[in-house]
């Protein structure tokens, strides 16, 4: 195994990109800012998202905008394993933003996320990230502690809250991806009842942000 910390994305090759896109889309349903069922009619346009918004972090133009680096992880036939996304903070050279962490079925259980975390804690002490509700015990043992509800995830840091840069969500929409699955979904449902799934899943996501809400809340409360 050789672990790789990509500054400079212009280094990344194309074969590697490719790798990691698509470990990602594998897992698409665990990188994705709130649950959805494989089953779910947004799941196609939802994981199109997610991949327009990985993308654009290791895409060396976007990327460099971004501020954002990358942790790889690859196998003996320089095959990616695992990878780790994060945005450099816009206020602090020792700070960062965890975006992505992902780690192929067949190599978990190994500590590669701990060890592509414990890369990140070596270079900087400042760290946030989101994750689900069932996964803030597990960044809690990693030094995480867990702040307040962000939406359908929960915010959690290690030191203090900095800036990063965001990529402008309206930019996503160009994606060719996102622009197919809008189309597939629409040709799939008909317009009208695809605006009605959008607005169902705009609602779902409502509920789920007030059960993390509430999560965060209990979790506090008894801590």
């Amino acid at each position: 195994m050789n672990i790789l910390h990509i500054h400079d994305l212009t280094t990344l090759k194309q074969s590697q990109k490719n790798d990691i896109l698509r470990l990602a889309q594998r897992n698409s349903a665990e990188l994705m800012n709130r649950p959805v069922k494989p089953n779910h009619p947004m799941f196609g346009l939802a994981s199109a998202w997610m991949l327009a918004d990985l993308e654009q972090q290791i895409t060396a133009h976007s990327g460099k905008q971004l501020d954002c680096e990358l942790i790889l992880i690859s196998d003996v036939n320089s095959k990616a394993i695992a990878f780790l996304t994060f945005t450099r903070a816009n206020d602090s050279c020792t700070a960062c933003g965890l975006n992505y962490v992902c780690v192929d079925s067949k190599y978990r259980k190994q500590g590669l996320m701990t060890l592509m975390i414990d890369y990140l804690k070596s270079n900087y002490t400042d760290i946030a990230l989101c994750c689900f509700p069932s996964l803030v015990g597990m960044y809690e043992k990693l030094g995480f502690l867990m702040c307040e509800a962000a939406e359908a995830q929960v915010d959690m840091r290690i030191g203090k809250l900095h800036e990063m840069k965001k990529y402008p969500k309206a930019k996503l929409l160009e994606s060719p991806d996102v622009k197919h699955a809008t189309e597939l979904l629409a040709t799939k449902y008909g317009k009208k009842k695809a605006i009605k799934i959008n607005d169902i899943f705009d609602a779902e996501t409502i509920q789920i942000t007030l059960k993390v809400e509430a999560f965060v809340s209990d979790r506090k409360r008894i801590l």
